[in-house]
């Protein structure tokens, strides 16, 4: 939804849901039968606190609500909440709008010092501190899965980079991304490792999200 908006819809809610009405299983998405693993950095984590405080649901329920966003679209997640809603499920008011954090001073670094790629992915996401254990709908987690191997990624990498992208938009993504592949460039010219941040054996597991 548009903050600055003026006007409702000059449409007619029960036909406009009825007209089209696509083939899928909203049912399947009611209950939260698996689960997925993944570490979130402290920065992605305070945007989905801001998420849970304007929207007043649970952090849990703000991944959920990216992550059906992400592998189905807009549209069907409109619909989702629409089919809860007659199903008396779903009470909060969540607003449905383009990512608003672009703009928000969030990184900053200098190139004057040599960096690793373990050390990048600090600077733009800090310490990843909460080991996120996620209940999802089966048909979710699958779909998301799914994308990840398309993208020969393993599934919590996939879903951190996808996160970040949502919460921060375009802009920041494609500078960390852009940061990563001139390290990277940088390591072939010269044969030097390129180090991961998975590689850092001091990470203390955090209590899990539940």
């Amino acid at each position: 939804m548009w903050p600055f908006s003026n006007r409702g819809p000059r449409l007619d809610v029960e036909e406009t849901l009825i007209k089209h009405k696509p083939d899928f299983d909203f049912e399947a998405f009611k209950h939260n039968d698996v689960y997925i693993k993944l570490w979130m950095p402290e920065l992605l984590v305070n945007s989905i606190d801001i998420l849970s405080i304007q929207h007043n649901v649970s952090r849990p329920d703000i991944l959920r609500w990216i992550l059906f966003d992400h592998a189905y679209g807009r549209e069907l997640f409109a619909r989702l909440c629409a089919y809860a809603k007659s199903i008396n499920a779903y009470e909060s008011e969540i607003q449905i709008f383009p990512n608003q954090y672009d703009d928000l001073n969030l990184i900053s670094f200098s190139r004057k010092q040599v960096e690793t790629e373990r050390s990048i992915n600090q600077r733009f996401l800090r310490e990843a501190t909460e080991n996120v254990k996620l209940w999802l709908p089966r048909p979710l987690k699958d779909s998301l899965q799914t994308l990840g191997d398309i993208k020969a990624m393993e599934l919590s990498d996939y879903l951190r980079g996808m996160v970040l992208r949502h919460l921060w938009g375009e802009g920041s993504y494609n500078e960390w991304q852009q940061a990563l592949a001139d390290i990277k460039t940088h390591a072939k010219e010269h044969e030097n490792p390129v180090y991961s941040i998975a590689e850092d054996e001091n990470l203390i597991e955090p209590p899990m999200w539940s």
